[in-house]
């Protein structure tokens, strides 16, 4: 990396070498580690058997929930495959309820309009083995097509953290719609998919929902997108 440096009056050009934050911090590289490898473990590789999310994405996820820790209310996620998000989250938060939403079926059916045909039906999985990968961790999973699987329970919380990796338009609205009224100040709502070009339709939903509201979704590199309530 070519860096500008002022030397004796002089500005001049250095090559130096560095890496990204996420690939030194010991502590998260660690983490990120272990839940690739017990997610393997439990799955196996043949089975793609590893956090879906790259290291970029997964430090940007730890990072604000551990901003999001110093809110009250309980965490989500919607869309949680093998679990490997939903195992950093607990490791990085062990004190807040995390709320797992998926079908672990697969991706349901699409919105024609907004969503690729061909991605129906990816992403299958097992509750089962999400249980045993987040074992004795403070959890509870909704299995089945969101937002059918909201609970009596679940309009009365308030949430600190959402992470919506749902891929598809229904999905990413019905997330917007449940969990931003229930967002307490200060709370964080993250968009996996908002920039990918493959999900159209979940950048589609988080337009369309925050097109009248005063927050506005700040988009990451490559494409997450974070939503902080106001």
């Amino acid at each position: 990396m070519l860096s500008k440096y002022l030397v004796s009056g002089e500005l001049k050009v250095v090559n130096v070498k560095r890496k990204s934050v996420w690939m030194t911090d010991s502590i998260f590289c660690k983490l990120y580690k272990e839940a690739q490898d017990k997610t393997t473990q439990i799955f196996g590789k043949q089975a793609g058997g590893h956090i879906a999310v790259g290291p970029y994405k997964a430090y940007v996820l730890r990072c604000l929930a551990l901003h999001a820790a110093n809110f009250p209310g309980d965490m989500a996620e919607l869309g949680v495959y093998h679990g490997g998000s939903a195992y950093l989250l607990t490791q990085v938060v062990p004190q807040k309820t995390l709320h797992l939403f998926d079908t672990f079926t697969g991706i349901p059916e699409i919105d024609k309009e907004h969503d690729p045909k061909n991605i129906k039906g990816m992403f299958r999985s097992s509750s089962q083995k999400v249980k045993q990968l987040l074992e004795n961790k403070d959890i509870h999973i909704y299995e089945g097509i969101f937002p059918s699987t909201i609970t009596d329970t679940l309009r009365s919380k308030k949430f600190s953290f959402v992470h919506s990796d749902a891929d598809i338009y229904s999905a990413t609205l019905a997330a917007c719609d449940f969990f931003y009224p229930r967002l307490v100040s200060g709370g964080i709502m993250v968009f996996d998919d908002y920039g990918y070009i493959g999900t159209p339709g979940a950048r589609d939903a988080v337009d369309e929902f925050f097109a009248d509201k005063i927050e506005m979704p700040i988009v990451f590199m490559p494409d997450q997108a974070v939503v902080i309530k106001i």
